[in-house]
């Protein structure tokens, strides 16, 4: 695996769960272009419109030209408390040399304790390299999943790469496939760009007898050894875990219309 390549992707997330964080901050309607500027010098967001708030200015612009008792009134009524209903979003885009990001954010009425949302990612080259980001909306500090899915031309299919970003000491893991094994990657560092110079290890599990076996003598091997032969409330190891995630994010992010 080229390290530098899978890193470089998160060039256009440095400080995310702080961003997030002061985001949270502020009413997310009510953020303009000055406010991003002011709170995020030096990132470069783009406010870019709400589709949310798009559809009920367009509705209310039409049901400004029609009669009120219409049948086409009363079903526009209809859509407009649907989307009175649906979360508070805002989307931000910003760009790197190699990718183009779009955050959406997502604030519920009632009170919680992190945004809701996920950033799409694509190549600005080959748009068929994207990735889709998540993470956990209860905790201020929270773990972030990054699936990659990255053209495999000699393969002719498309190979997935799982960044799980843990934060603090616990550094970023890539889960990733081989013919005869899966593979671990690991970092005690997670943010860009101390991902640059980050010493990484990995291990691999044997897809047959499921064996963990250590393909580097290092630090970053050794704690992403300790981590994954832990067991999960089900049994299995933490890297059969992360496995069988990393599956279910590739069959989403092979079915998601990017284009929406």
């Amino acid at each position: 695996m080229d390290i530098q390549a899978r890193i470089k992707i998160w060039e256009g997330l440095d400080n995310f769960r702080q961003v997030l964080l002061d985001l949270l901050r502020h009413d997310i309607s009510k953020v303009n272009q000055a406010t991003l500027d002011k709170l995020f010098s030096g990132y470069d967001f783009k406010l870019k419109p709400s589709r949310r708030s798009e559809l009920i200015k367009a509705i209310n612009e039409k049901q400004a030209t029609l009669d009120p008792s219409s049948d086409l009134a009363q079903n526009l009524n209809l859509e407009l408390e649907k989307l009175h209903q649906l979360d508070r979003e805002i989307i931000l885009g910003r760009d790197t040399s190699d990718f183009e990001y779009e955050f959406v954010f997502k604030e519920a009425d009632k009170a919680i304790t992190n945004l809701n949302g996920f950033v799409k990612i694509i190549n600005r080259i080959n748009p068929l390299h994207r990735a889709l980001v998540s993470w956990q909306s209860d905790t201020r500090n929270p773990i972030i999943f990054l699936a990659e899915l990255v053209p495999d031309l000699k393969r002719n299919e498309q190979k997935i790469y799982f960044h799980i970003n843990l934060g603090g000491t616990d550094g970023l893991a890539i889960i990733y496939e081989e013919p005869n094994a899966y593979y671990w990657t690991q970092s005690l560092q997670y943010d860009y760009p101390d991902l640059v110079n980050a010493e990484f290890g990995s291990i691999s599990m044997n897809k047959t007898t499921h064996e963990i076996t250590l393909e580097d003598g290092n630090i970053a091997a050794a704690v992403a050894l300790a981590k994954a032969q832990e067991k999960t409330h089900q049994g299995i190891t933490l890297f059969e875990n992360n496995v069988a995630l990393m599956q279910v994010y590739k069959n989403d992010l092979q079915g998601l219309d990017f284009n929406y």
